[in-house]
């Protein structure tokens, strides 16, 4: 069972306010991450006057359990959302999340986009079951954004006939979401307004010029919808590269020695009609034009980073306000022969995150692993409001004050999957500064600390060891070498909470 114990009444010692980003799909290929062909000069603005995390890792690589996970400083384990169809509220009804937290402490809260995962239920409104019509987490409202994925003429055309075909044959939620589908890119010659993410821009500078004369303290939170799929963007931001100079991964295999279960076959993907079906190549020239699409969907997203920047800079703003801008988990260009998320593998997990407090650390590089769950209480701290004693996430507030202090010894991971038919299977993924450590286990969870093992029905049905120093593109499991036996001791002793 799990306790609330919330002191309601208390207020920000600081009247702080805080902007918090969160961007769809987005690892951390961005320029200063290293990579220097993509252009996203704005988010790196952002990070060269804040805080940047080189190893920064969700906790379950899929939108909704990741959400309701680094939402409410839960892990999945907890929270018991697994998939796109659960809602947290389902199974904790009282749960506080990250803009309830600051609205039940005066807080002005609003916000955009996709926060929760807002396809079925109206899970982003947040509305209390009383009957009162109330939003837990808003004060000011959440809009979607109302705009559709496509701008070009053929592909709303088509996107609205297989609607109407699943309007007749009554579809719903997910099986409907994924049968209107369209083309997986777009590239269109019309203004960032037209698409969603643009438009929830534009709202969004509205608010902000309007809050900067208020005095009133805000929560204000966006969620961009892009570089998720389909990769629709403006024609300028497809021009800043060129597919020419755009290659494939260069490992494209599954890992020697890695269990058949720990990858997927690209399903999100092969769910767009311009895709071949499972079990057919994706063709090199496909997979080229997908590369430049989610480059282009990167910078587009960027443009509006660069947008909200300077009006906070216009309105004396960003001298009172808090900034946070993260992937919600991190995604698979190809590697492995794998596209989207949904493993437990490094690409799929490892996500952007930047931080900018308006008064301390700015241009620190922090490259300790830490978890999207620490972020909820990193923000409380940066307020310095009462913290929640029901917390699995861990302020990384003393690294941005000493990146080489003492920190939790890794960050993780997990993924469920069926294993030999078992519908019960989780494989948990531990990541310390060189190695990740997996276990395919089937009929266990994790505690908050450790899973429980070793238990009664706990089975290890498979391991995966893989070490980023010498393998960074993680072409072999040395769970089994003879060599790596003590490193698997180690992280064993870590997963189960009884190392030193």
């Amino acid at each position: 069972m799990i306790a609330w114990f919330f002191f309601i009444g208390s207020t920000a010692k600081e009247q702080m306010n805080i902007l918090f980003i969160s961007v769809d799909d987005l690892k951390p290929k961005l320029n200063v991450y290293g990579h220097d062909f993509i252009h996203s000069p704005h988010m790196d603005r952002l990070a060269n006057t804040g805080i940047l995390f080189t190893h920064a890792y969700c906790q379950q690589a899929i939108c909704a359990p990741s959400r309701a996970s680094f939402l409410t400083g839960l892990r999945p384990d907890s929270t018991r959302v697994y998939d796109l169809n659960t809602d947290v509220r389902e199974n904790l009804p009282d749960v506080v999340t990250i803009p309830q937290y600051f609205k039940e402490r005066g807080y002005a809260t609003r916000g955009w986009g996709k926060l929760q995962h807002y396809p079925g239920r109206g899970r982003e409104l947040d509305l209390r079951t009383d009957g009162s019509n109330e939003s837990y987490a808003w004060t000011e409202g959440w809009n979607k954004g109302g705009l559709k994925d496509y701008a070009n003429e053929d592909n709303i055309l088509y996107t609205e006939m297989r609607d109407r075909w699943a309007e007749e044959t009554g579809l719903t939620g997910l099986e409907r979401y994924l049968f209107t589908r369209g083309p997986s890119v777009e590239i269109s010659d019309v203004a960032d307004t037209v698409y969603a993410d643009g438009h929830m821009t534009m709202e969004l500078i509205t608010a902000l010029k309007e809050k900067s004369s208020s005095g009133e303290p805000f929560f204000y939170a966006i969620g961009y919808i892009r570089p998720h799929l389909p990769f629709s963007a403006p024609r300028k931001y497809w021009d800043l590269y060129d597919r020419n100079e755009i290659a494939l991964p260069g490992f494209r295999e599954m890992p020697e020695g890695a269990p058949n279960f720990a990858f997927q076959d690209s399903w999100e993907l092969r769910n767009y009609p311009d895709i071949p079906p499972r079990g057919e190549p994706i063709p090199e020239e496909k997979q080229l034009e997908l590369l430049h699409g989610y480059y282009a969907s990167v910078s587009f997203v960027d443009a509006q980073i660069g947008r909200i920047l300077d009006v906070l800079d216009e309105t004396g703003l960003s001298e009172n306000t808090a900034i946070v801008l993260f992937g919600d988990h991190g995604y698979h260009l190809g590697d492995h022969g794998m596209w989207c998320k949904h493993t437990n593998f490094e690409q799929a997990n490892h996500s952007a995150l930047i931080f900018r407090h308006p008064q301390r650390f700015s241009g620190t590089v922090v490259s300790r692993p830490v978890e999207l769950l620490d972020m909820f209480p990193t923000l409380v701290d940066f307020t310095g409001m009462d913290m929640p004693e029901m917390m699995q996430g861990k302020s990384f507030v003393p690294l941005m004050e000493n990146p080489e202090g003492e920190w939790k010894p890794f960050a993780l991971s997990q993924y469920p999957r069926y294993i030999h038919g078992d519908p019960n299977g989780m494989g948990y993924s531990i990541r310390t500064e060189r190695y990740r450590y997996t276990e395919w286990v089937v009929n266990a969870e994790w505690d908050g600390t450790n899973y429980s093992h070793p238990a009664p029905g706990n089975e290890i049905v498979a391991t995966e060891l893989y070490d980023y120093k010498l393998d960074y593109e993680e072409t072999r499991n040395f769970a089994d070498d003879p060599d790596y036996a003590d490193v698997v001791e180690k992280m064993q002793r870590l997963m189960y909470g009884k190392a030193p």
